[in-house]
């Protein structure tokens, strides 16, 4: 998959920007060329040369899988991605791994087939950590040092499928207990603002004790490319749907101790509803992103995917509460030390 792309994914303008150049070096006086003499025709105008389509380090390899599973049901990369938001944390990295897949021809049905992508991402959790436990000399070691690990491995394994909770619900329940501890959060839960780490890592670790899915956040807080409920999906089951309540078909993995592992969504499949997006987004679909957009010229299937942090895998896998901790070259906002 390119490392180097024209589009942003995700829409937000935080991305790295390549441009093209060489150093300038000083030319001694001594050996400098002669100057050339002026052309006859450079008072001629000369026609612009044709602009140069903006390049960025990618941010995901989503769009460009989609084009494969325009051919291939099921479709997977593991590459580097880059993110140039100043998220200073634990969990953050402007340089890291992540592990991507596509589905196509998912289920008419919206809510079904973002169960499918849903079941596609756990068995993937499932089945890594599956593997990671069943080495012992991994577990013994880690579990060592992080006495909690073999309770995160017993949720991540357990028969019962991961829970899924709408994001109205979640809200709900966030605000329930706000209003019963005021001390509990630094940010008050409400509808139409994005879920803090605090509230994600409450609703892992002491409503639910276990990893959940929190699923249909508001359209607004999303990416131009996501699938939006046609009739406000489950956020307007307890508050009324309406266009100040528009969802989108989408999902998050929490987990305890660690908040969003993963996050995934069906893709718009209509051509006029992504062009109508993009242009809301102030994107060129004709453009850097005419290419996606021409995916979906003579009709596509249902389908739709999610990403998974890697070094936030490893993380959990292994108890390491920092992501740094979790590759051997750290690229984060504070700088790199090699």
């Amino acid at each position: 998959m390119p490392i180097i792309t024209s589009s942003d994914c995700e829409g937000a303008g935080e991305v790295f920007r390549v441009v093209e150049g060489t150093p300038e070096l000083p030319t001694p006086a001594s050996t400098a060329p002669p100057s050339p003499p002026p052309s006859p025709t450079a008072d001629s105008p000369k026609p612009a040369p044709p602009p140069t389509p903006s390049r960025y380090l990618t941010v995901s390899t989503q769009l460009h899988l989609e084009a494969i599973t325009s051919s291939l049901q099921r479709a997977y990369t593991f590459a580097p991605c880059f993110r140039a938001e100043k998220s200073d944390t634990s969990r953050h990295l402007q340089e890291f791994w992540m592990l991507e897949a596509e589905a196509a021809f998912l289920d008419a049905d919206v809510p079904t087939a973002l169960d499918q992508v849903m079941h596609i991402a756990e068995s993937t959790v499932r089945a890594i950590a599956a593997h990671t436990h069943a080495l012992p000399d991994v577990a013994a070691h880690f579990a060592a040092h992080s006495p909690a690990l073999e309770a995160q491995y017993a949720a991540l394994l357990s028969p019962a499928p991961y829970p899924r909770l709408s994001y109205t619900r979640a809200v709900e329940l966030l605000a329930a207990h706000a209003h019963a501890h005021p001390d509990a959060f630094s940010f008050a839960p409400v509808w139409g603002a994005g879920l803090q780490t605090e509230h994600e890592r409450w609703l892992a670790e002491e409503h639910v004790r276990g990893p959940l899915f929190v699923t249909d956040y508001p359209t607004a807080l999303k990416p131009f490319y996501m699938l939006a409920n046609d009739d406000g999906g489950a956020a307007g089951a307890s508050a009324g749907a309406g266009a100040e309540r528009q969802t989108t078909a989408c999902f998050d993995l929490l987990v305890p101790g660690l908040g969003e592992l993963a996050g995934g969504s069906l893709r718009e499949h209509r051509r006029e509803r992504l062009v109508a997006a993009m242009a809301a987004h102030g994107l060129d679909h004709e453009g850097a992103y005419g290419w996606y957009v021409d995916l979906r010229r003579y009709g596509t299937t249902r389908h739709g995917g999610f990403g998974l942090g890697w070094e936030r895998l490893v993380g959990l896998l292994t108890g390491e509460g920092n992501v740094r901790e979790c590759t051997a070259f750290p690229r984060a906002a504070e700088g790199s030390r090699f």
